[in-house]
Formats: structure tokens, sequence, C-alpha cells
């Protein structure tokens, strides 16, 4: 910590919350300063176990953390962590109960982009558009986890396809709903729905025994699913609004 205290001291503590292999809650901490030669920072300090999620838990991990490597929490400005209310909330939350002690550490909420994600997963609750975003990762799984799958794919691309520049399909990403990624996905789904659907139905009816029946049986359900109009509609229907709002999130 020799960087924060040459640079004055000053820094501000960066949280979040993640499960570990051991379904154990786990808090990654990050500390942002400024160094002696006036060069924004940010370190990543360890993982700290939770034994509980509440604000009051937390806020005693960090305080601790802190304490341990030596610094003064009364030089901490600034705490961002996610919006989750035993994090942010404003009476119990971690950075609350933080605040109370040490009112110069104040809280920054998201930035703009963040916040328009959340708003864009909390308006999408309708059914067939959930369902419709968790099997198009369900695709993508299926091809590019399967060498074998994946080979078929790219030959029905090139016999139906040959001029695309797309031959895999791309994972969704669950937790940013906006966003290049996100929006590459759908297209390069829709792009590609008529080979996907001739591999799916090639693999479903294959008795040569280089697939296993697991990968049949599957693949048989998601020929099914993309068969139905109701989820070439909603697919159609992210990818025209995903477009819209992917112009917000990119650095101009």
């Amino acid at each position: 910590m020799d960087s924060i205290k040459e640079g004055g001291d000053i820094f501000a503590v960066l949280a979040d919350e993640a499960v570990d292999k051991s379904n154990n809650e786990q808090l990654p901490l990050v500390l942002r300063f400024v160094d002696s030669e006036r060069q924004i920072r940010e370190e990543f300090v360890g993982y700290y176990e939770c034994q509980s999620v509440t604000g009051e838990a937390i806020a005693d991990i960090i305080k601790k953390v802190v304490c341990d490597l030596g610094l003064d929490f009364n030089k901490c400005i600034g705490q961002g962590y996610d919006g989750a209310g035993y994090m942010a909330g404003s009476c119990k939350g971690a950075a609350a109960r933080i605040m109370a002690d040490y009112p110069l550490a104040k809280y920054f909420f998201h930035c703009a982009a963040h916040k328009l994600n959340l708003c864009v997963v909390s308006t999408c609750s309708q059914q067939s558009i959930r369902y419709t975003m968790d099997t198009l990762g369900e695709f993508a799984r299926f091809f590019n986890f399967s060498p074998p799958c994946q080979s078929l794919l790219g030959d029905k691309v090139q016999e139906s396809c040959p001029r695309s520049k797309r031959e895999k399909l791309l994972d969704i990403c669950v937790t940013r709903w906006i966003g290049h990624r996100q929006v590459d996905a759908i297209e390069g789904f829709l792009d590609l729905a008529e080979p996907v659907l001739d591999t799916l139905e090639t693999i479903a009816n294959n008795h040569t025994g280089i697939l296993n029946s697991d990968s049949k049986a599957k693949a048989n359900g998601l020929y099914h699913t993309i068969a139905t109009f109701q989820f070439i509609f909603a697919a159609t229907l992210l990818r025209e609004v995903m477009s819209l709002l992917r112009g917000l999130t990119t650095k101009h």
C-alpha cells in the first residue's frame, strides 16, 4: 500500500459480491487511488469470505481490511458497489453504515450505462422475452461446446450462406443486456437461423453413431423451439430494441 501513502493516503473502496465453487459468498475488494505520479490506479486487494451478507457484516469486513492494510479510513473519499440492498441501501446498506462513521466516504451510484442496463433487465420481465434470451444462450453453448456439432453447422453455413462471415453463435451475456456483444449474439443467431435449423434437424435424425443420444435429444428440443413463430418474433424484437440501445453504451 506504499503507492497509496506516497500519493497522499487518499483512496476509494470498490467492492462486489461473488459466489465461489463451494457456494460461499466472497467479497472481492479493490482500492482506487492516485499515485505519486498523479496516475489513477485500481489495485485488487483480495477476496474475503462473507459469513453473512448483511450491510453491517459487509461494512465490518471492508473496514477491517482497510485497517489491516495500515490505511486510515478517514482518508477514504468514495465507495462504489452494485445496487444490491445490503450494499447500497440508504439506511442499512454497507455504504450507509460506512458513511455514518466516515462521512467523507461518499457512495457513488452506477454510471448511466449500468443504470440503463438495470432498467432494461427490470422491464424485460415478459416471460417469452426472458425465455428467448435464455434459449439463445443454449443454442450457442450447444454448438460451441461440441466440435462435431459446430463442424456440421459450419458446413451448413457454407452451403446456404457462402458469403456469410459468421460460422459460430455467440453466447448471451446474462448480466449485461445492452452493448455490442448482446446485439451481435442476437443478430448472428437470426442471420444463421436457416443453417442452424438444418443442422439441428440433421443432428436429431443422425444415425451414424457420431453423436450420442443426449445430443440428438437436445438438438430435437432446440429444433422445435426455433421453428416456432413466438421464438423468432421475440428474437427479432430483441434485436430491434437492443440495436437502438447499443449506441448509448458506446464511446465516441
